[in-house]
């Protein structure tokens, strides 16, 4: 600041002592002046270089996750690196990395925790929007899950040969396990007694 300060000033440090501190005077009072008819048109409650650190720090905040702590307080992650920790403290303006407290300007873990709070919808004249009305369907609930028309069933009432043949005897005939003419029948083991 103070090298472009003195860049302006060139021609003023010449002159002598109360000279240069008129023009000094004459120079901050154009350039404030300036800045204020400048600004008055602007309508927006931050300004636009502000509004430029403010947008870029609000980019900035999507590399974070925010975690409600207490009270006030949010914890807030990073997502690429889950060993950055940032705790953040709106009621006093303060995040641990110093940087809000220092510039006035929300940092981006900060920016995180403060998109994630207010509410963007604009407030109408109509009334809220309610969800439906519950009204319970008639009968006992349904248990299982509807298939939809392209699942495959997981089982068929083929037999083990009707499943590995699947010919057209075995398709065509009302073939199944249960009437199966290649059914295997089960024997007693003689082996395992009774007693034991």
């Amino acid at each position: 600041m103070c090298e472009v300060f003195n860049s302006v000033m060139v021609e003023a440090t010449e002159k002598p002592i109360v000279t240069m501190l008129e023009d000094i005077r004459v120079y901050i009072m154009k350039r404030c002046a300036d800045n204020r008819d400048r600004i008055v048109p602007y309508n927006r409650d931050v300004l636009p270089r502000i509004r430029i650190k403010v947008e870029k720090q609000a980019e900035l905040s999507g590399n974070w996750v925010s975690v409600y702590a207490e009270r006030d307080r949010y914890e807030v992650v990073s997502i690429q690196r889950g060993k950055e920790k940032f705790v953040v403290d709106l009621r006093h303006h303060e995040c641990s990395c110093r940087k809000f407290k220092l510039s006035g300007i929300p940092s981006a873990h900060a920016m995180n925790y403060i998109r994630k709070i207010p509410n963007l919808w604009e407030r109408t004249q109509f009334e809220d929007v309610l969800p439906p009305i519950y009204r319970k369907p008639i009968g006992r609930p349904k248990k299982k899950r509807e298939q939809a028309t392209d699942d495959q069933p997981t089982r068929s009432g083929l037999s083990h040969e009707g499943q590995q043949q699947k010919c057209s005897y075995y398709l065509c005939s009302g073939h199944n396990k249960w009437n199966c003419p290649k059914k295997r029948k089960v024997t007693p083991n003689s082996a395992v007694s009774v007693c034991d």
